[in-house]
């Protein structure tokens, strides 16, 4: 399991990166398009709980803070509300952070794992075989990243 976690790994230290950078450019979206930060409004996501929105929307308040191109649409703007691929970020964006950070955990704790077969218990001079070597959680890991990575391509497909 020892390739197959870093492989993952590998896989979950680009999604990282992917995220950032597609915050940073869904941010750069708002602000080009004009965009209302009101779907930003941490009362709306913190009224639903879920912990990757919250921190993402205040993420892009915090990009999107101060934009003077943005304050120029404020007055007389006869739009009504933002398409889903800009004011829905938070929600998208967040739900892939909560993926890639339980990927995260699920990751570090393998990474750290004793995996091997048989397992040699020095305390009792025991020799016990088991099934440690079996990598589901990695793999669970591994594929939901890949839902998470498809999803981030997908709202920001959306922006173009």
């Amino acid at each position: 399991t020892q390739v197959s976690t870093a492989l993952a790994l590998h896989g979950l230290f680009l999604a990282e990166r992917l995220l950032e950078a597609a915050t940073i450019t869904g941010a750069l979206s708002v602000d080009a398009a004009k965009g209302s930060d009101a779907p930003f409004d941490a009362r709306i996501h913190t009224s639903r709980g879920q912990p990757g929105q919250i921190a993402t929307a205040a993420i892009y308040r915090s990009l999107l803070a101060g934009s003077e191109i943005r304050q120029s649409h404020l007055v007389n703007d006869e739009r009504v509300q933002d398409p889903y691929c800009l004011r829905c970020q938070p929600q998208v964006m967040g739900a892939c952070l909560d993926i890639i950070n339980n990927a995260a955990r699920t990751l570090l704790i393998e990474a750290n794992a004793v995996t091997d077969n048989p397992l040699v218990f020095v305390e009792t001079g025991e020799v016990i075989s088991g099934g440690n070597f079996h990598a589901e959680p990695v793999a669970f890991a591994a594929d939901t990243l890949a839902l998470a990575i498809a999803e981030i391509g997908s709202i920001s497909d959306r922006r173009i």
